[in-house]
């Protein structure tokens, strides 16, 4: 029976004896087979988890405590009420809505991040097609901190001014360099080439010397043809 539990007995067209003696009994069946459950009992302090968005590498699950809602009570069988107590879950349909819409860090513990409901429906009434729904509404308190990810900010790019070098810069400076390198590499074929034309030609005059000095020299003697007086 549920503390405080209060009924109301009717009785119709009966007499004056009657009607006491019927609503004893009324009043004797209702508290023997039927109950009142507070709902808020039910739910109220257990925890919920949830993954929150943009949080720290070390933890992203925040816990959740249901706190008190708003007083809300089911009628039912005894029996059909400790099933309720015994597997609430079975009975009770529940939704989370967020404030922000999600989850997302930072998130401080002892903050309300948003509200859970859960809604009643008996199976029997449902097959029935006679249900009736009870609502129960309750805020969600963060039991722990959730930090943020750390916004890392990249290091702007240093871009030193250019050199101020007369009018010349690095490309202007290649440039030149490979044009001075290509009239140094000329400059050395060309001493080269003189080289080995000097080189040839000292080779050749020993040996037309020679021919001269036996020519001459033939000549003296006197050569073939040649009568003596």
């Amino acid at each position: 029976m549920y503390e405080n539990q209060s009924l109301i007995a009717v009785v119709l067209k009966d007499t004056e004896t009657g009607r006491w003696v019927n609503s004893a009994t009324l009043f004797d069946y209702g508290f023997t087979y039927y109950d009142t459950l507070d709902i808020g009992s039910l739910f109220t302090g257990n925890e919920l988890t949830a993954i929150v968005e943009d949080a720290n590498a070390q933890s992203s699950e925040l816990k959740m405590t249901i706190g008190q809602g708003e007083s809300a009570y089911i009628t039912e069988l005894t029996d059909t009420i400790k099933q309720v107590k015994t597997y609430p879950y079975t009975y009770f349909t529940e939704k989370i809505t967020y404030h922000t819409g999600e989850l997302k860090a930072p998130i401080t513990a002892g903050q309300e991040v948003g509200t859970v409901t859960y809604t009643y429906s008996n199976m029997i009434d449902t097959i029935m097609g006679e249900t009736e729904y009870f609502s129960y509404t309750a805020p969600l308190t963060a039991v722990n901190t959730i930090d943020a990810t750390p916004v890392v900010t990249p290091t702007p790019e240093v871009i030193n001014p250019p050199i101020d070098d007369g009018g010349f810069n690095m490309d202007d400076i290649m440039i030149y360099g490979v044009v001075a390198l290509f009239f140094i590499l000329v400059l050395i074929l060309v001493f080269v080439l003189i080289y080995r034309a000097r080189t040839a030609n000292s080779y050749n005059q020993p040996n037309n010397s020679r021919a001269s000095s036996k020519s001459r020299s033939y000549e003296n003697r006197g050569g073939p043809g040649r009568r003596r007086h």
